[in-house]
């Protein structure tokens, strides 16, 4: 009987020290938050039907040349009263839409049937890139 309790006492004690370990692990284990960064988001008004859009190459008061510039979208009611001005991304690796400071052929804003879209053709390179293609 000695020998059975003397047992006894050493699982009961070996179950403890295990049952205090998995605790201590479960106490230690924490939930980490994580946080994620999303690209910009700016949401600016809606175009009025019937007003006017421009497409601005560059910053209207540098000269222009065949290097990469910025786009700023600029709405006009039909008297010409400025609404707001949408500036295109024009730096970074994968997200820089610009347009050749002198071109002809860039820069034209197209609308899509349904009137929801608008587009233009441009360059991924950052501002100031020489001769994008």
């Amino acid at each position: 009987m000695t020998k059975f309790k003397f047992m006894k006492r050493e699982l009961d004690g070996f179950q403890s020290v295990r049952i205090n370990r998995v605790t201590n692990q479960l106490k230690n284990r924490r939930r980490q938050l994580v946080l994620e960064r999303l690209e910009n988001r700016e949401l600016f008004a809606v175009l009025t039907p019937g007003n006017i859009l421009v497409a601005q190459t560059g910053d209207g008061v540098a000269a222009v040349s065949s290097a990469a510039a910025g786009v700023t979208l600029k709405e006009y009611t039909p008297e010409g009263v400025f609404v707001q001005s949408i500036v295109v991304d024009s730096s970074g690796p994968t997200s820089a839409l610009t347009i050749r400071g002198n071109s002809t052929t860039e820069g034209a804003l197209s609308i899509s049937p349904d009137g929801s879209i608008i587009t233009f053709v441009g360059h991924r390179a950052a501002a100031g890139t020489t001769n994008p293609n």
